[in-house]
């Protein structure tokens, strides 16, 4: 299986909620997993596990922290993730899991949900994630 380092900054839409979801315990991608699913790739098989990972109300809803509030806005609440708005973007900072010397994660994105599960991320392992191509 290839791997990509992506800068957590750009991680969009599949790639943000399945880092979101790892971090969660939700899921794991794996080259097993891929292969059990009949996929060639992470992105087509991300798009079947979102099928998968549902939110239980409304029943079918997709589970994506990046796109729907009842979801992200848990994260967003229980992290302490704070948000602010600089023309165009949001911003999004959250305290990093390694240590009390006051070091934040940073990130920003397009819509608050994005910003703030980028932050997410990134306070959990870094700026920087592989993920299988």
């Amino acid at each position: 299986m290839t791997v990509v380092q992506l800068k957590v900054s750009e991680l969009t839409n599949d790639q943000l909620d399945a880092c979101v979801a790892h971090i969660e315990g939700r899921a794991t991608v794996t080259e097993e997993a891929i292969k059990a699913a009949g996929c060639d790739d992470f992105q087509h098989y991300w798009r079947g596990r979102t099928s998968e990972i549902r939110y239980p109300d409304p029943p079918g809803q997709f589970w994506s922290p990046s796109r729907d509030w009842r979801v992200g806005g848990p994260i967003i609440e229980r992290e302490r993730i704070g948000l602010n708005f600089y023309s165009p973007n949001w911003k999004a900072t959250m305290r990093r899991a390694h240590g009390w010397d006051g070091m934040v994660a940073s990130e920003s994105g397009p819509t608050p949900l994005v910003a703030a599960m980028r932050a997410f991320v990134a306070a959990k392992v870094g700026h920087m994630v592989e993920l299988p191509v």
